[in-house]
């Protein structure tokens, strides 16, 4: 191929065939990383329909218990008794009660419920908790007392 000037230029084509490699290159790697943050994105929102179902399924069968003690109420019938078919606990005092009982939501949670029967029959709590208890872990050394006075007395 021969230009006006007389001079022949050869094709371009080392640099065509490396753009070309680049780009397929960027696309191979945005489309991997779209894949994997689809499939992360699923797997979260398949965790959260979990929690939820699992959340719902004990809030329904604690509001069937809440049903049922009312009815009990409502007829004067035994609190104690009833409360202790779904495990819960019966406090009477001065002729109020207190009703507490817990459903568990999943491995790490319990729905726990509060009643207060007495002249009116009230949900006092209705909260999820966690299934074990929280302790400070104290082994941990961070910042005491003896160790903010030894930089006080560096600093002055």
């Amino acid at each position: 191929m021969k230009d006006n000037g007389g001079i022949e230029r050869k094709p371009l084509v080392g640099l065509i065939t490396l753009l070309v490699i680049f780009a397929a290159l960027c696309l191979t790697i945005l489309s991997i990383l779209s894949f994997s943050t689809a499939k992360y994105e699923k797997n979260l929102a398949q965790k959260n329909a979990d929690a939820a179902a699992a959340y719902y399924n004990a809030d329904s069968w604690c509001t069937d218990a809440a049903n049922s003690l009312y009815s009990v109420w409502k007829s004067g019938g035994d609190l104690s008794a009833e409360a202790a078919k779904y495990g819960g606990k019966c406090e009477t005092k001065d002729g109020k009660s207190t009703i507490n009982y817990v459903c568990q939501v999943d491995d790490a949670r319990l729905l726990a419920v509060t009643i207060r029967a007495g002249d009116d029959f009230t949900v006092a709590a209705w909260q999820t908790v966690p299934k074990n208890s929280w302790t400070v872990d104290e082994h941990i050394h961070v910042w005491n007392m003896t160790d903010a006075q030894e930089y006080s007395q560096q600093q002055g």
